[in-house]
């Protein structure tokens, strides 16, 4: 049941990607396997710590979802301050700073990303 939550999810964010304002982009990254595997390891969680991110970042795109559906910035906002304040609670000091780290990176990434890309 959870590996089809995660597919209706990233599903979603492949759908609602292109309406997604770049700030926010970095929420449907988390959602990625792969990525959010590589994150993991890079902060050092623990199994436990791991799942317990992943279902807050889950939580963290269907409220995102929700507010592009509803085209409202500010509980937009809202999606990423949860993901933000319930990683903070899960994770040691350290831990979450490397975690700010990442999402800084793939957010400036993003930001760079041109929208084409010369052939």
């Amino acid at each position: 049941m959870k590996k089809l939550s995660v597919l209706v999810i990233m599903l979603l964010a492949f759908t609602f990607n292109s309406y997604a304002t770049g700030e926010y982009n970095v929420i449907w990254s988390l959602n990625n396997g792969r990525t959010f595997d590589d994150i993991s390891e890079f902060v050092g969680m623990t199994p436990d710590q791991a799942e317990s991110l992943r279902d807050i970042s889950y939580s963290s795109a269907v409220k995102l979802h929700d507010a592009f559906v509803k085209n409202d910035k500010k509980e937009a906002e809202k999606a990423l301050i949860f993901n933000l304040v319930n990683a903070k609670a899960i994770l040691t000091p350290e831990q979450y700073k490397k975690y700010l780290q990442i999402l800084n990176v793939t957010y400036k990434k993003q930001q760079e990303a041109p929208l084409f890309s010369p052939i």
